[in-house]
């Protein structure tokens, strides 16, 4: 059984000041006003046998000084069959309070920000009966209530209202004499539920008016594929290839729609060349096919690009 107590405190002195063609913006900040406090105990149990079961349960009581008081938990029991198969579950709850610089921030906080919190569960299994072969199944759900989110396009954090997810994620590595792969996909399905905004002609601007749910996740791809090959070919040379396969995704906005961004494909390779047990060069040639994407919307992301370098131990 292990128990332990934490007490945390933060606070922020800010002064904010811009200058544009609008005239001259400035927002001041003390501390006595921009600060928090939190204090826990937490408490965890756990149990093991020879037989190959493992039990964890654990507990954790959170005193906030803006959002009260409240508990999470985890539960994770696994079992393992034979040395060669591994089953696992856990479930647990989370507690995430805003930050002191996404409630006060003088450009992008937002002092109405709520706590996120969220249930998690996952089930797995794995084999591990071989030490050339390793393969992993694992299925999850997440609950997210008040999720914090920030948009990259009005530049402000958020609270959306909810987000369900559910999904897979297989992954697999090989090894035999100088071959190394390694291959991960994952699948993630969900909807998100968030304010809706109505344009209002009278302000130019845009009135909360209920919510809408999307049956789509923001900046979750649905499918992810990674594939990594590494093969020695002698002593002193290795090469590998690597390749990333990203489906579309969905960038949130504030007060608006979210924006569908393209999905996009990847391809880089590496070569190590060691010269002896002290020194090593690094190549890379990234992105290869001079691919051009957005990893977040708004923001280009680097095209074709070169990595040389040299390793040195003494």
């Amino acid at each position: 059984m292990f128990s332990s107590a934490d007490h945390r405190w933060q606070q922020t002195d800010q002064y904010y000041f811009s200058r544009s063609a609008y005239g001259d913006y400035t927002t001041e900040l003390s501390s006595d006003s921009a600060k928090i406090s939190i204090s826990s105990i937490s408490s965890s149990l756990l149990y093991n046998n020879e037989k190959g079961f493992n039990v964890e349960l654990g507990g954790r009581l959170n005193a906030h000084s803006m959002y009260g008081t409240n508990i999470t938990y985890t539960f994770n029991p696994s079992y393992v069959y034979n040395n060669a198969w591994k089953f696992a579950f856990n479930v647990s709850s989370a507690f995430k309070a805003p930050t002191l610089y996404q409630l006060y921030d003088g450009f992008s906080g937002q002092p109405n920000l709520k706590p996120e919190t969220s249930v998690n569960s996952e089930f797995a299994v794995s084999y591990v009966g071989n030490k050339n072969i390793m393969v992993r199944a694992v299925g999850f759900a997440r609950n997210t209530n008040n999720g914090i989110d920030y948009d990259y396009i009005n530049y402000k954090y958020y609270n959306y209202t909810s987000k369900r997810e559910n999904g897979i994620e297989i992954e697999a590595r090989y090894q035999y004499k100088k071959l190394n792969a390694a291959v991960n996909y994952t699948y993630v399905n969900g909807e998100l539920t968030a304010q809706n905004f109505v344009y209002n002609p009278n302000t130019w601007g845009y009135d909360a008016k209920g919510d809408t749910t999307y049956p789509y996740l923001t900046r979750i791809p649905k499918n992810t594929l990674n594939i990594n090959i590494a093969y020695q070919i002698n002593q002193k040379l290795q090469l590998a290839v690597f390749q990333k396969i990203v489906d579309q995704r969905f960038e949130p906005q504030f007060m608006a729609n979210p924006i569908e961004m393209p999905g996009f494909a990847l391809t880089d390779v590496h070569a190590q060349f060691v010269i002896n047990k002290n020194i090593s060069l690094n190549a890379g040639l990234k992105n290869i096919f001079n691919k051009q994407y957005q990893e977040v919307y708004g923001y280009a992301a680097r095209g074709r690009n070169y990595l040389l370098g040299v390793r040195m131990s003494l």
